[in-house]
C-alpha cells in the first residue's frame, strides 16, 4: 500500500472518528461512505493516482466507484458550505504537515427547505367533462378526467374491453 495514501485514510479516520478499516472496507453505511469520499478526493488531489490506482489502494475498488465518489463529494461540497470548508481545511492541514487535525462531526446532507416553502398543490375543484360518457362532473385534479359513475362500468374496470 502506497505510504502516503495510508497516512491519508489514517487522518481522515482520526477526523471522522472512525477506524482506517472501515474507511477500506465494503461497508456502505453514511457514517462510513462520506468519510470514504473525503479520503478519495484527498488522495486523487494530494497523491495524483489514477483511479484505478487508487480503487486498488481501497480494497480493490472499481475506478468508476471512484470516480462517482470524488464526483458526488464534489457535489455536496457545492451544496453545503460547512462541508466546504471541512474539506478546505483538511487539505490544508495535511499540506502543512499539521500534527493537529480537525474533528469533524459525521456529515449529513443540508437541510432541505421545510414543507412550508414548497406550493401547495391546487385542490381547486372544477368542472371538467368525462372522457368515457362527455357530461360534466367535478374534479378535484387535472389528472381526473373520468367521472365516478363511468369508473364503476363494465367498460372500466376491464381496461376497456368488454367480451
Amino acid at each position: 500500500m502506497n505510504k502516503k495514501v495510508s497516512d491519508i485514510i489514517m487522518i481522515v479516520a482520526k477526523c471522522y472518528g472512525i477506524s482506517p478499516d472501515r474507511i477500506r472496507g465494503k461497508e456502505r453505511t453514511r457514517a462510513v461512505t462520506h468519510p470514504r469520499r473525503v479520503a478519495f478526493w484527498l488522495c486523487s488531489t494530494l497523491c495524483g493516482l489514477k483511479q484505478d490506482e487508487l480503487g486498488l489502494e481501497f480494497d480493490g475498488r472499481s475506478p468508476c466507484s471512484v470516480s462517482q465518489a470524488v464526483v458526488a463529494l464534489m457535489i455536496d461540497r457545492r451544496e453545503d458550505a460547512e462541508l466546504d470548508q471541512n474539506c478546505s481545511d483538511l487539505l490544508n492541514a495535511i499540506r502543512e504537515r499539521k500534527r493537529v487535525y480537525p474533528r469533524f462531526e459525521p456529515w449529513s446532507p443540508a437541510k432541505r427547505k421545510d414543507d412550508t416553502t414548497r406550493p401547495k398543490p391546487n385542490l381547486d375543484v372544477k368542472p371538467r367533462k368525462c372522457l368515457m360518457c362527455h357530461n360534466e362532473f367535478m374534479s378535484s385534479h387535472i389528472g381526473e378526467r373520468v367521472c365516478k359513475g363511468c369508473k364503476e362500468t363494465r367498460v372500466w374496470r376491464s381496461g376497456g374491453i368488454v367480451a
